[in-house]
């Protein structure tokens, strides 16, 4: 295995006892088999159950860095923290639930030359979701697309990020809707694009807890704020060219 250091994982968690050493499990299996020893560096958003003894346990590894916060601000609080951290050319986002498959996390690291940016996308036959889940999911990402000139297949998605591009953005969200506004945003500070598929572990990802009020709450204000505030500006980017790996 090589020590790769243009690319970083960077894992948000918040109570995750049940999932975390799964997640660092697959991890490290992704690091083995792309031969890529990429950093890790794990957020914790200020959890009360044993995820920072396990996230001790865990930084014994190689190239493990933890943040902990003081209190809990939500996903995309954590990942901003985790975002200012990272000292490579590029990083990609992992879910501290073991949500993506190790599949996935390969793809990743080794699409992270394609393109300025790296976007994932759930092939529709792979995704185990309620109906109603896979409909708002899609509106979702519909509107925002429609609101910020995008064509994203889900805005929601993992993707890779030049990190010189994340750390230059002004977020105004905290929570699930961090992403959105994260992938849209680089998008249109990018030239080119590749979409690539990524599997799941339908387990955890049809189980997610993304869906809540206080989600829906941050999606009417972001919707808001695109139409009426300072972020009206993204609609006038370029759009990104779009390289599609199949």
């Amino acid at each position: 295995m090589k020590v790769q250091s243009s690319i970083t994982a960077v894992v948000p968690v918040f109570n995750e006892e049940k999932y975390l050493r799964s997640t660092f499990e697959t991890l490290e299996k992704a690091r083995q088999l792309t031969g890529v020893l990429f950093p890790i560096i794990f957020i914790d958003d200020a959890s009360d159950d044993s995820t920072p003894s396990i996230l001790k346990e865990i930084s014994k590894s190689q190239l493990i860095q933890i943040v902990s916060r003081n209190s809990n601000g939500g996903i995309g609080a954590a990942l901003r923290n985790g975002i200012f951290q990272v000292e490579t050319d590029k990083f990609f986002i992992v879910p501290g639930d073991n949500d993506l498959a190790v599949e996935a996390i390969c793809s990743l690291v080794e699409a992270r030359d394609l393109s300025e940016m790296v976007i994932g996308f759930y092939p529709s036959q792979s995704i185990s979701r309620p109906r109603y889940r896979i409909l708002i999911s899609r509106m979702y990402t519909r509107l925002i697309n429609k609101l910020t000139n995008s064509h994203l297949p889900y805005v929601n998605c993992p993707g890779v990020y030049r990190t010189e591009y994340a750390k230059s953005i002004s977020f105004s969200r905290s929570g699930h809707v961090f992403v959105a506004e994260l992938s849209t945003k680089i998008l249109h500070k990018s030239t080119t694009l590749s979409l690539i598929p990524l599997k799941t572990n339908s387990s955890t990802f049809e189980n997610g807890d993304s869906l809540r009020i206080q989600t829906l709450k941050e999606l009417v204000i972001f919707v808001f704020e695109l139409l009426f505030g300072p972020s009206k500006w993204i609609r006038k980017m370029p759009e990104a060219k779009m390289i599609v790996e199949k």
